[in-house]
């Protein structure tokens, strides 16, 4: 199923335990008495028909270059010099096709360096100017003296590159990512999410989602940086979306549709074997046609933490337009698709896209841990990090992309952000509501394609009381819903039009895990069993087995 939002939740649970056998057996609850009515959601509730896309596998393949000089193979180099060090030059031709190209190296910050691409085709590009990327990465990140470039992605394959570095850098290297010629997998075109049937769900077609590109696996984070809990294989900001940062990708902008996501997944590929990201850092990411497609995995509905400004991902949502806006202007399709992301993620803290916020950095390029940085609620890169990013065209446009963000606000808003079982049935809670009033919504709970539940969203709720003032705290809802040993997909909708509030997927089977230890005493002589156990799905204590040479 193909929706605007997903997550893997994982929640963290203590008890005491020996060691465990425990097959984790589904049960029925039912819905909580007094559940309100509400329409029927045949029309507008998301649809768990999936399509499968397959696209072709990609790889980085590292080359090393050294540090001795060597003689370009390509006209039209332009020659970069720092402090009238000597020049270095870098050149390989006859390469296999590849479709993303950077470089890593060791020297001092501030380094930058001049590329010129080769097309299968024959075409050469301009020179293209690189410039390290210290600024995108992981919160929990530490700068040394390895620098990475960021990644030049193309919408067709080159053969020969050829580069020009200043003097001084050691252990070049050139990071070729390229499609798996090995894999069965074959390209496809991307799986489209549903329209949206109401305000509250952004882009022309919904958010296109991680299997519409074709993405790679995330990687596990361990540890979340302060003000994150771990939520899935990453990281969820506690305090919810506070925050938006506006990034440029610095790839051609002539790109066409077709080719949206095998750029995004060179631009994946390139952050975790070159970047060594745990995913693509970005959040979203918005193309020159005004598509919205999801980035970094955990769900477009949650306050995933990215890697798009190291230091300020936790609390802050990345949003990258896929082109280069140094010397070309953002269109109106792309402003409008950043403005409309970001107004669906600051509905749901009530945040002022005209307005401030002072956060605290998580040890950024040029804030250190600890230190207090007043920013726009919505700002770009540059004004964080030691970067040209979002370009200066697009950075100019950031008020003309506020006072959307403002326009575009959903007037039904709200999260899925408890889940968990307990005796036997499947708890998700959250809250629901409408922008312009205190009366309490309609929500109704979607399980697979099937209205399973309906509730009226009116449960007390402090944090909500907090974040929206006036219209209150009463806005919280819950469902008991019965659980299967199938994975399935729980969406909460509001009744009215149909928007959707949030998504979760749910493995009622997840395996528990834990540890145990023994100790022995000799009188009496005792061999005594003690640990701990998590059931990741569960808040109530869980039983334990002991087996002895295969006996209970």
């Amino acid at each position: 199923m193909l929706q605007p939002c997903r997550v893997h939740a994982r929640a963290r649970f203590g008890a005491l335990a020996a060691l465990l056998v425990v097959p984790l057996l589904a049960t029925v609850g039912s819905s909580p008495a007094g559940a309100a009515p509400a329409p029927a959601l045949a029309a507008t509730a998301p649809s768990s028909a999936a399509t499968t896309a397959s696209f072709p596998a990609l790889h980085t393949d590292r080359e090393s270059l050294g540090d001795a000089q060597r003689t370009p193979q390509v006209d039209a180099l332009a020659v970069l010099r720092a402090g009238g060090d000597a020049t270095q030059h870098f050149a390989q031709d006859a390469l296999a096709p590849f479709v993303a190209i950077g470089f890593s190296w060791n020297g001092p910050p501030g380094a930058e360096a001049s590329l010129v691409l080769t097309y299968a085709d024959g075409e050469v590009t301009a020179p293209i100017d690189l410039d390290q990327d210290d600024a995108h990465g992981e919160d929990n990140s530490t700068l040394g003296e390895r620098r990475v470039s960021a990644p030049v992605a193309l919408d067709k394959p080159a053969v020969a590159y050829s580069v020009t570095f200043p003097g001084g850098l050691t252990a070049i290297s050139a990071h070729l990512v390229r499609e798996d010629t090995t894999s069965a997998a074959t390209p496809s075109h991307a799986v489209l999410a549903p329209a949206a049937a109401a305000d509250g769900i952004p882009g022309p077609d919904g958010i296109r989602t991680r299997e519409s590109w074709g993405a790679r696996p995330r990687k596990p984070t361990e540890p979340c940086a302060p003000g994150a809990r771990p939520e899935g294989l990453g990281c969820v900001a506690t305090s919810g979306v506070v925050n938006a940062v506006v990034h440029h990708t610095v790839n051609a902008n002539n790109y066409s549709e077709a080719s949206v996501p095998a750029l995004l997944r060179s631009i994946q590929a390139f952050h975790q074997d070159a970047q060594e990201f745990d995913d693509i850092g970005y959040n979203f990411i918005v193309d020159r046609f005004g598509n919205i497609w999801e980035g970094r995995a955990g769900g477009a509905d949650r306050p995933v933490v990215g890697g798009h400004t190291m230091g300020f991902n936790t609390g802050s949502v990345g949003v990258a337009v896929l082109g280069t806006f140094d010397g070309a202007a953002p269109n109106d399709a792309e402003l409008d698709g950043v403005a409309r992301v970001i107004a669906w993620k600051f509905a749901q803290r009530n945040v002022d896209p005209l307005g401030q916020i002072t956060v605290i950095s998580n040890g950024g390029d040029i804030h250190p841990v600890g230190v207090a940085v007043t920013l726009n609620t919505i700002d770009g890169h540059r004004s964080i990090g030691a970067t040209a990013c979002p370009g200066a065209l697009l950075f100019a446009r950031l008020d003309t992309i506020r006072q959307r963000v403002a326009t575009f606000m959903p007037l039904y808003t709200g999260e899925v952000n408890g889940l968990d079982r307990g005796s036997g049935q499947l708890r998700l809670s959250g809250y629901a509501l409408r922008r312009d009033t205190t009366t309490p919504v309609a929500v109704s709970l979607v399980i697979d394609g099937a209205t399973v539940a309906q509730t009226v969203a009116n449960a007390p709720r402090a944090d909500v009381g907090s974040r929206f003032g006036a219209l209150g705290a009463n806005h919280g809802f819950e469902f008991f819903v019965p659980v299967s040993l199938a994975a399935q997909r729980a969406c909460v909708v509001e009744n009215l039009t149909g928007t959707l509030i949030g998504c979760r997927d749910v493995n009622p089977v997840t395996p528990a895990f834990g540890d145990f230890g023994f100790t022995t005493t000799a009188s009496p002589p005792r061999i005594g069993l003690s640990g701990w156990l998590i059931d990741p799905d569960s808040s109530e204590p869980t039983v334990a087995h002991v087996y002895i040479d295969g006996a209970f």
